[in-house]
């Protein structure tokens, strides 16, 4: 009988035995977290694995010795969202800097999000439990266009403004990333900035920026104008943007001195010279995932390391 890893929420056990496996096993307890959603609801909701975190190999730091918090969001179920080898690399890639807590976020289903709607409850990150809405940043992951709606679910359960032109200076930075950026004028209003092309490019400079915008005691437009000035960073808010009748641009135009008039998609050019550690996936613990998916050639193959968490309803 298979073995299967789970997020275990009862603390005081230090041992458990897998009955059919035949193994005592040694479990190394995290500190004890307040769960966002409490034993009722949990009880009452489907799979509320989904939603209670703690799985092995999930990063964990101090918030109060972080600079930036990231919350990396895929619009979607958590058993899809885990799935995504993208939001993979990027959660390892954020964590190794010392500076940035990288936490997870996903769409919950609609039992949970009737109950979290009647009762008020922000929709929360699974490492720390905390509401979304206290985070730097919500990073999207926008992979096909029927999450579209979810992204728009995500933003009215983390209780932050859905409009970016409605958002102060306490709401998180919202960026949008993934395949369908290529066409981010539907999604335009929603979103404070777009990062077009691949994330293991300019991300370490947009984090950068902020925290030295942060210091100097910038605005959030500040900040945003010296993301428009990154290479792939598309802010909605600096364009004029018209329409034919059919639906197409009729024209582009920047209304910022510090937006460009073309925005350049990153690549990976010289995947030779980058650091083999920002691909540290465990692919060997999820099912239907390949290497072969890995932006990385052969010998860097080896180099995969426990660096992102293991589901907590997959078997391993």
């Amino acid at each position: 009988m298979r073995c299967f890893a789970v997020a275990d929420t009862n603390q005081k056990r230090q041992e458990s035995l897998s009955n059919n496996c035949g193994i005592y096993t040694k479990i190394e307890r995290k500190p004890m977290r307040k769960l966002a959603l409490n034993d009722e609801i949990l009880l009452k909701i489907e799979k509320p694995a989904r939603y209670i975190g703690n799985e092995v190999n999930s990063v964990m730091k101090d918030p109060e010795k972080v600079d930036i918090r990231f919350a990396m969001c895929f619009p979607d179920v958590y058993e899809i969202g885990m799935s995504h080898l993208g939001i993979q690399i990027l959660y390892d890639m954020f964590n190794q800097r010392e500076d940035v807590w990288c936490e997870r976020v996903y769409s919950p289903w609609v039992d949970l999000d009737q109950i979290m709607r009647e009762r008020k409850i922000p929709l929360f990150a699974l490492e720390s439990q905390d509401p979304v809405k206290q985070f730097d940043f919500l990073g999207i992951t926008i992979q096909y266009e029927m999450c579209y709606t979810n992204i728009l679910q995500v933003l009215e359960l983390s209780q932050i403004p859905l409009f970016a032109s409605e958002r102060g200076e306490t709401d998180p930075i919202v960026i949008g990333g993934g395949p369908c950026v290529y066409n981010p004028e539907p999604l335009a209003d929603f979103f404070d900035l777009f990062y077009i092309g691949e994330g293991e490019t300019v991300y370490g400079e947009l984090l950068d920026a902020y925290k030295e915008n942060r210091r100097h005691g910038g605005s959030r437009k500040d900040y945003l104008e010296k993301a428009a000035e990154i290479e792939g960073i598309y802010v909605p808010s600096f364009y004029d943007v018209t329409y034919r009748e059919d639906g197409t641009i009729a024209s582009f135009l920047p209304n910022n001195p510090h937006a460009k008039e073309k925005i350049r998609k990153q690549l990976v050019m010289d995947i030779n010279a980058w650091d083999s550690r920002a691909a540290a996936v465990q692919t060997h613990r999820f099912r239907h995932t390949s290497p072969l998916h890995l932006r990385l050639p052969p010998p860097f193959l080896p180099a995969v390391l426990k660096s992102f968490p293991t589901s907590a309803l997959l078997p391993q």
